[in-house]
């Protein structure tokens, strides 16, 4: 299996949720700004990943979805977004980007520190349903 992770990332959460992703894949995290279409034909499984800024989520991150769907049709593809809350607030926003992108998506909180703290059991359960 191939993956490949995009991502949209303001503070550096998405990003370390990425690399984090790729490197138990064996796949690749690249910024959506560097992405090409032959990345994402490379890969069998494509993840997104994105900050929420403003309850939005990335616009570079949906363009990218858009502009490539096609060559995702065949792929296993999933999201993830990363933002500041959890519970109630936090499966609010995560609902709002599903509906948004198509897809069922999964967030995290605090990635760097929870990867700098080896809480790495959230991520791992989302890589075990790639």
């Amino acid at each position: 299996m191939s993956t490949i992770v995009i991502y949209a990332s303001t503070a550096g959460n998405t990003k370390a949720a990425a690399e984090y992703i790729a490197s138990k894949t064996g796949g690749r995290a690249i910024p959506v700004s560097d992405v090409k279409t032959s990345d994402i034909d490379w890969a069998d499984t494509v993840v997104f990943g994105s900050r929420i800024h403003a309850g939005g989520v990335s616009k570079d991150i949906l363009r990218c979805m858009e502009d490539n769907k096609d060559l995702l049709s065949g792929k296993k593809v999933a999201m993830y977004i990363c933002c500041m809350f959890d519970g109630c607030k936090g499966d609010d926003q995560c609902k709002t980007v599903s509906g948004k992108v198509g897809m069922e998506c999964t967030y995290f909180t605090s990635m760097k520190k929870k990867l700098k703290n080896n809480d790495t059991l959230e991520l791992d359960a989302f890589i075990a349903k790639l």
